[in-house]
């Protein structure tokens, strides 16, 4: 009778849409090793936030993996993702602090000093980063607990900010759907649609998924 009891609250599709938040990390951390500054960065769009000035409601956000450095750049939609005009504008307008004290002969003394140490300094640096990567993916993992899904599976994902319904209050679904899988892109990453066969326009992490009972 438990067992029953419990697969038939499983199925309650109003209790797996109000079901709390999972915060326990489903999948491994997947280590990023850049090689040295700015050869790799980190990119994601946030939002859409209250419009502002000129349409836009976006921010693009980019953060270099080695040396933690972020940039930011407001949009109007998601599309416009032009990275030529990601950086550079927004540093001559603002004279941030790289660009002011920028002096070109002073540099190029600093780098032909530094030219013969540079490989021991990668090296160096790059030992240092897959020591300090490996303890924290051991920390990290320690609290996995595992979530994955095969294609035609049925899941929910979570409601993230503006797809909250903020007139419900504390009262509003945590969770959405339920969404089949359609494909895995690796990594955690699953490709979504609806029941209806329409599919979401990109991919959801595991983190942000749920198995949906039925």
């Amino acid at each position: 009778m438990r067992k029953e009891a419990t697969e038939y609250a499983q199925k309650c599709e109003q209790c797996q849409v109000h079901a709390p938040m999972i915060y326990q990390p489903a999948g491994n951390l997947n280590l990023v090793c850049s090689p040295w500054p700015f050869a790799r960065w980190g990119l994601d769009i946030v939002g859409p936030f209250p419009q502002a000035t000129g349409n836009q409601r976006f921010v693009l956000v980019a953060v270099d993996y080695f040396t933690k450095w972020a940039e930011a750049e407001a949009l109007a939609t998601s599309e416009m993702l032009t990275l030529r005009d990601s950086f550079i504008p927004t540093e001559v307008n603002l004279c941030s602090t790289r660009v002011a004290g920028f002096a070109s002969d002073e540099n190029e003394k600093l780098m032909a000093k530094e030219l013969n140490l540079l490989e021991e300094h990668r090296d160096v640096a790059t030992i240092r980063l897959a020591e300090y990567q490996q303890k924290l993916a051991r920390r990290y993992n320690r609290a996995v607990r595992r979530r994955e899904f095969a294609t035609g599976d049925l899941v929910l994902h979570k409601v993230v900010g503006n797809m909250r319904e903020t007139s419900a209050g504390k009262l509003a679904p945590s969770w959405e759907g339920p969404y089949r899988v359609t494909s895995i892109t690796g990594a955690g990453a699953y490709y979504l649609e609806d029941l209806e066969e329409k599919p979401l326009h990109r991919p959801w992490n595991v983190r942000n998924l749920k198995k949906f009972y039925q």
